[in-house]
């Protein structure tokens, strides 16, 4: 038996879904995209439960966002890989300021954690400086020649772990609601790029004290707005209910998710 390490990286498995009307991606904007903004209450209710649950919002998001995918997926009990980028920037020399300065940590998401077992392996995760062994890991790929790289591509042998997608956090922006330019005004929307290797691009960022969350799907899978869309209503839905057991007794905050893990 080959050791597990020279085994075709498992992806995790889809359903079939309505994969839509191809269109060329470098001619034409993303199609499968949604996204939801909620209201500056909603936000500050947000914040308030992660912080008193002792969780990040990116940790409460995740496991929202995970629970949304779910019934999408052929095994909806499985692990579900998610990366998680990390900035590098001021703590590493280049020689160009515009020069890439990041890196990674994945997290693979049970059907049972809650929010804070979800925290506690991001920060595990960086306290073992996964980070930075993803970092040097991709350095190395300069001393190999462009047909090694397709090869190892092609047999799936290019990462450790084929994720489901990526999630990133912009933070928050101008919480004191300060800039008021015109072509700043409204709502900010940003989401990480979808790939070959990872079909879900999930991206957050809070501006004005309003968070708001953007769902791509990569033509891969779909170029169906519907699917996306339906993601961000689970997801949206997921938190409402989240919210209004947490702010009525913090002490059973994910009570639920609990009772399943035990």
């Amino acid at each position: 038996m080959a050791p597990k390490f020279l085994r075709p990286r498992q992806r995790v498995k889809w359903l079939p879904v309505d994969q839509g009307t191809a269109t060329d991606s470098s001619t034409h904007p993303p199609a499968a995209v949604a996204w939801h903004v909620f209201d500056e209450s909603t936000t500050i209710q947000i914040r308030r439960v992660c912080r008193k649950a002792g969780v990040t919002v990116n940790s409460f998001l995740l496991k929202h966002l995970t629970k949304a995918i779910r019934p999408f997926l052929e095994d909806q009990s499985s692990m579900v890989p998610w990366m998680i980028p990390v900035n590098l920037r001021g703590k590493l020399n280049g020689e160009r300021d515009t020069a890439n300065f990041s890196s990674y940590v994945s997290v693979k998401v049970q059907t049972y954690e809650t929010p804070f077992d979800i925290h506690q392996n991001i920060y595990q995760a960086l306290a073992r400086k996964e980070h930075w062994a993803n970092w040097y890991a991709y350095q190395s790929g300069r001393l190999m020649t462009d047909k090694m790289r397709k090869f190892l591509i092609t047999k799936e042998w290019a990462m450790s772990q084929w994720n489901l997608g990526s999630f990133s956090n912009l933070g928050s922006w101008d919480s004191e609601q300060e800039i008021n330019q015109t072509g700043c005004a409204g709502d900010w929307l940003f989401c990480p790029p979808v790939l070959r290797c990872q079909w879900v691009g999930a991206g957050c960022v809070t501006f004005q004290n309003r968070l708001s969350l953007v769902l791509q799907a990569h033509p891969d899978l779909t170029t169906n707005p519907g699917v996306p869309r339906t993601w961000v209503q689970n997801l949206v839905k997921e938190i409402d209910l989240d919210l209004a057991s947490g702010l009525g007794n913090p002490a059973t905050f994910w009570e639920r998710d609990v009772r399943a893990k035990i």
